[in-house]
């Protein structure tokens, strides 16, 4: 039996497996080369779908060898043939009228909708503009978002704005019923998102264990932010990079790694490998 056979690392993208302005981190690879070489099994959980995964590390199916959690939880997907092995989609019934009364208190706030590869938005807004054209041109679609041919696959609805604009549909969303199939999430101070309860970084995690055929492996998942705390607090163990949001250090038994720019996913699997080796 190999030293990491029964441990699944699953870690979030931005300010934690990569560095300052998306730097690929030397010694994260190098350490995840190791652990996954000791049978170790290594996955990322983000909130970006597989196909902006790609726009930044186009080789992240050499760097994972399990399935990853994408589009925050939404799925799990092979990034070796980007076939989905098992998602969840919201409940457009219910979701339609917190969309359009989000509409109605922000108008100009850029909405889009995940569905099937694809994104859909009502405007594109120019800080996007000709860049996303030319690097998602086949998967961008402007214009009534209630005319998707099929509303019952929306992965997520993702709002971004100013700070206030999104801090203001956030302030409506509290008003609404908690018995409601939602979570609404911030992915980052000006980006919140609308998710499936049943579809979260957190909630896919005994999922994957089954996808992978790893029912009783020790999970330790790594996160910075808000979007990343339901799956810190559900994983067997956890950890946040130096840089992570303060209330994360104190979830109970939390390892508080070196920053991301530092390696903190080095310092996460040098920490496991001292706990093996007594």
């Amino acid at each position: 039996m190999a030293k990491f056979d029964n441990i699944i690392i699953v870690s979030d993208i931005d300010e934690t497996f990569l560095g300052k302005k998306g730097r690929m981190v030397p010694e994260n690879l190098e350490a995840i080369e190791y652990f996954k070489k000791n049978g170790g099994s290594f996955a990322v959980a983000t909130g970006r779908e597989d196909y902006l995964i790609l726009s930044s590390i186009p080789n992240i199916h050499e760097i994972v060898n399990i399935p990853i959690i994408g589009c925050n939880g939404a799925y799990i997907c092979d990034m070796n043939d980007r076939s989905i092995k098992h998602e969840v989609f919201l409940d457009y019934e219910k979701v339609k009228p917190i969309v359009d009364k989000t509409a109605e208190l922000e108008p100009n706030l850029w909405m889009r909708v995940s569905s099937d590869g694809q994104m859909y938005c009502r405007f594109l807004p120019e800080s996007k503009g000709d860049n996303w054209y030319r690097i998602f041109n086949d998967r961008i679609h402007i214009g009534d978002i209630h005319k998707i041919s099929d509303t019952s696959r929306w992965h997520k609805i993702l709002f971004e704005g100013t700070k206030e604009q999104v801090d203001h549909i956030r302030e409506y969303f509290d008003t609404l019923d908690k018995d409601l199939p939602f979570e609404f999430i911030y992915a980052h101070p000006t980006v919140l998102e609308i998710m499936p309860k049943n579809g979260t970084k957190g909630t896919m995690l005994e999922k994957l264990k089954s996808v992978i055929g790893k029912p009783n492996a020790t999970v330790f998942t790594v996160g910075d932010y808000e979007n990343d705390e339901q799956m810190l607090r559900m994983a067997d163990r956890c950890a946040t990079p130096l840089n992570g949001m303060p209330h994360l250090k104190e979830i109970p038994g939390i390892l508080v790694l070196c920053d991301n720019d530092s390696g903190a996913i080095a310092d996460l699997i040098g920490r496991i490998e001292k706990e093996i080796d007594g």
